[in-house]
């Protein structure tokens, strides 16, 4: 039975494998799995390209195109369309790019739908390959944002590869939501606790209100501040692996962080700030007397709470704790 996984390090290994000795094209093929001929190729000695060869009788109608720092080209008389990375600082994405498209047609044999599924996978994934600058983020904010990913890991490992997108898209923290996960039977609000410290902070009358007919789980997720932890690119290369090992979409999560003002090249600029994940306690914020205040209990006058709560007071509605 065909393996339809490839990974980094096969890919990596594929590229050190192709040597390129000249001008124009030097290419090899993918692997012997993979029914379209789908080939890596060197351009010019550096430029990496991912070339897939149609059948002689295929028409494709599309037009070709050059994004910020990508592009793809479709030459007619040899049938190849051809994708290439047009700024090396993002190798690293190009490999996640060429999995993921590699994933989805390996099995195809009408090329029809393989090449269409091919450039519309380089239509998601070409926004990512941008480097624009955007504000720093406070430390604050990008504690609340490991925070979030720690447990949207948690749950990656816990869910089936066949419904791993949907659980994905329940990410709602970088959307402005009320609520950072949204599932369909409950919501989830995440928080950050230094380990030493005995309170968390709810910013909004909202954060702790259920929706009609939901429950509402406060998840409390426990950090050490510490050198030798581990930062937020770590944990998103981490979960990167999970997500490509299960073959889901990558680009939600991509998506997500540039919903923060976050995009992979400027992830090492917050490399400073390493955390050791300690715990995630679960509490039931629906059960009777759970202290909160929501926009339902509060005058009309009354526009904007903010308070905080003392977790040590909160053990009768613990859920669960995990330790880490």
């Amino acid at each position: 039975m065909k393996n339809k996984f490839m990974d980094k390090l096969q890919l990596e290994q594929k590229w050190k494998a192709l040597k390129p000795d000249g001008p124009g094209y030097k290419s090899l093929r993918i692997d012997g799995n993979c029914i379209p001929d789908l080939f890596i190729g060197i351009y010019n000695v550096t430029t990496r390209c991912l070339i897939l060869k149609l059948p002689n009788h295929q028409q494709v109608d599309f037009q070709s195109t050059e994004k910020a720092n990508l592009s793809i080209e479709f030459f007619r008389e040899t049938k190849w369309i051809i994708l290439k990375l047009l700024d090396n600082d993002f190798i690293d994405l190009f490999d996640d790019l060429i999995i993921s498209i590699y994933g989805r047609i390996y099995d195809m044999a009408d090329a029809g739908i393989y090449s269409s599924e091919l450039i519309s996978t380089f239509y998601k994934w070409s926004e990512f390959f941008n480097d624009k600058t955007t504000f720093r983020l406070s430390e604050e904010t990008i504690r609340g944002i490991f925070s979030e990913l720690i447990v949207l890991k948690d749950f990656i490992v816990e869910t089936d590869a066949m419904v791993l997108n949907d659980m994905l898209g329940y990410w709602k923290g970088p959307y402005n939501h009320h609520h950072d996960f949204i599932l369909p039977q409950k919501d989830l609000e995440v928080k950050t606790m230094e380990d030493t410290a005995l309170d968390i902070s709810v910013s909004s009358e909202y954060q702790l209100s259920a929706e009609s007919g939901k429950g509402l789980e406060l998840i409390v997720v426990r950090i050490l501040r510490d050198s030798s932890g581990i930062s937020l690119r770590d944990l998103l290369i981490d979960i990167r692996r999970l997500v490509v090992g299960k073959l889901a979409d990558f680009t939600i999560i991509l998506r997500g962080l540039s919903a923060y003002g976050l995009n992979l090249r400027g992830l090492e600029d917050y490399d400073g700030y390493r955390y050791k994940p300690i715990a995630i306690d679960t509490y039931d914020c629906i059960a009777y007397e759970f202290p909160k205040i929501v926009h339902a209990n509060i005058p009309a006058a009354i526009n904007q709470v903010s308070y905080q709560i003392r977790t040590t007071a909160l053990n009768k509605y613990l859920l669960s704790s995990k330790k880490l």
